[in-house]
């Protein structure tokens, strides 16, 4: 029946990814590698997004081909540490796919007492917010708030921020280094400010 994949991301990156982490666990340079028939079964996609995934190890020097006898493993992924500060918004960005993101907000505030104490940071220090509504071919993908500091919010909105991300200006636009980033998601109801944006009814999940 195939493997279930999660879209926008395309299949081949998926398959590479899930080929990538069995290397590492499941064999050992010089040993023979599935075929591409085999793979095209397994997975439920065709033999072209298949190609498409080996030919990415092939580059990498991770497998090799040999014309009548098969593809073998010449050497294991490498183990390093992926250190980018990256997330979903991030990822579609990355693979160029159709997003597009509308500042709904910007502006300072004032955050709760319970944000400063979390967070080690004097209270009552004022924050920039840049409320954005992020598309995915046309239709809301998800609502993002980004708080910063209030120097530093006022340089990024004077920016085109509608096909880039919030991180990427500030590590390439501003050459600002990043050491922390803090990332907070909850479970909540979509009150009237949420619904209209992405358009779900008051109340939704």
């Amino acid at each position: 029946m195939g493997v279930g994949f999660f879209t926008p991301f395309p299949k081949y990156l998926q398959i590479r990814d899930l080929l990538v982490r069995r290397l590492g666990s499941e064999y050992s340079p010089g040993d023979r590698f599935p075929t591409e028939q085999a793979l095209t079964d397994e997975f439920g996609v065709s033999r072209e997004t298949v190609r498409e995934a080996l030919s990415g190890l092939e580059k990498d020097g991770i497998l090799r081909r040999h014309r009548g006898r098969g593809t073998f493993v010449a050497c294991l992924p490498a183990e390093r540490p992926d250190e980018r500060l990256t997330g979903p918004v991030e990822g579609f960005t990355e693979l160029k796919l159709d997003t597009e993101a509308r500042i709904l907000k910007s502006g300072v505030c004032n955050l709760p007492p319970a944000f400063f104490s979390r967070h080690g940071i004097p209270a009552g220090r004022p924050f920039y917010l840049i409320r954005r509504l992020r598309l995915l071919d046309g239709a809301p993908l998800a609502l993002h708030d980004a708080f910063m500091p209030v120097e530093v919010g006022v340089r990024i909105d004077r920016l085109d921020l509608r096909h880039t991300t919030i991180m990427g200006e500030l590590r390439d636009t501003l050459s600002i280094p990043i050491r922390e980033r803090w990332q907070q998601i909850d479970a909540t109801v979509a009150d009237t400010e949420m619904a209209g944006p992405l358009n779900v009814p008051i109340g939704a999940p």
